[in-house]
């Protein structure tokens, strides 16, 4: 990746930036910190004469540390952000070259000569990375439930200026006496 180049300069700037304000706002957090766990009480508020448990000294240092969480945060998105910003320079230079190879192969594959009528069965048996096997060219029905049923072509009559939903059941031909149920529907497995 020697080629590799970065963009996007004004967010990648701003997020200097934040970095770099959140290091300050966390190192002053940590300071504030420090400075009220050793008086025992919070910064500003003036001294105690008397003497300070320790409870009173971790209660008077969590105000500096949620400064210092807060600057850590400030950190750890203006890093995100860089991170973001690299994978999208990334993948858009995977795209380039996945596009120059496709390119190069597409140059030097000879293309075979197809006729017009065989062109998409050949087209098809040309796939042979691919894992999934090719659809048959005329699929028959599995059932006589699914078999196509003639019907005579009604008149045609006027479209209607709306479409209203319709729901369309299955078509259930009469079946004729004596003939099995479909495997589905019986209890017995099929033969």
């Amino acid at each position: 990746m020697t080629d590799f180049r970065k963009t996007y300069a004004a967010g990648r700037g701003i997020a200097v930036v934040f970095s770099n304000l959140g290091w300050g706002i966390a190192a002053v957090g940590l300071l504030l910190a420090a400075a009220g766990f050793v008086q025992g009480v919070m910064p500003g508020l003036g001294g105690s004469t008397d003497a300070v448990d320790l409870s009173a000294r971790i209660g008077a240092s969590m105000p500096g540390l949620g400064v210092a969480f807060f600057g850590l945060f400030s950190v750890m998105m203006a890093q995100q952000t860089r991170a973001a910003m690299d994978t999208a320079d990334m993948t858009h230079r995977m795209l380039e070259i996945a596009a120059r190879r496709a390119a190069d192969e597409t140059a030097s594959a000879p293309k075979p000569a197809m006729s017009p009528q065989a062109q998409p069965e050949e087209a098809m048996a040309t796939v042979e990375d691919d894992d999934i096997p090719a659809m048959p060219t005329m699929a028959r029905p599995r059932s006589p439930l699914a078999a196509p049923r003639a019907v005579s072509p009604a008149p045609k009559a006027e479209a209607p200026t709306r479409a209203e939903p319709r729901i369309i059941g299955p078509v259930r031909p009469s079946a004729p006496a004596g003939t099995r149920p479909h495997p589905i529907f019986s209890a017995r497995p099929p033969r």
